[in-house]
């Protein structure tokens, strides 16, 4: 495979909430190996603001922005479920929750993302997780 699409996401989890903030990334992406385009790139602050990436109770029917970086990037979400079962080829995971993404930049268009309990994103549109694993604090691994 050749490489795409290099992306560099700024995050940050509230204590009280568990809520994840999206406070903005750096993308670049790739043809013959050279940056082409570097579309997409944000942060919070200067007209932005940081969005929700995944909230710390998540509740079926619940709409967030995770972008909020007018003409640049605004992806929204919606939860519709928080028990999908998701076939992968790392295995089948459990009371996955479903998010429909979306963007009023690319009216019409949508895709969904499954995020398994204690393991993350699982599937993304047509990406699947093929691998995941645990590091080990005590080994460094």
């Amino acid at each position: 495979g050749q490489l795409h699409e290099v992306a560099r996401n700024y995050f940050a989890i509230c204590d009280q909430t568990k809520d994840v903030f999206y406070f903005g990334e750096d993308v670049a992406f790739y043809e013959n190996g050279k940056v082409t385009k570097t579309d997409g790139s944000w942060q919070a602050g200067k007209g932005n603001r940081a969005g929700l990436m995944m909230p710390g109770s998540p509740k079926p029917k619940m709409k967030f922005y995770q972008e909020l970086a007018p003409g640049v990037a605004m992806d929204r979400a919606e939860i519709v479920s928080l028990t999908d079962t998701c076939k992968t080829p790392a295995g089948t995971f459990q009371r996955c929750m479903r998010v429909k993404e979306s963007s009023p930049l690319e009216p019409g268009a949508s895709e969904y993302k499954f995020h398994a309990p204690g393991i993350g994103l699982v599937r993304d549109d047509e990406l699947r997780l093929v691998k995941h694993g645990f590091i080990d604090a005590a080994k460094g691994k």
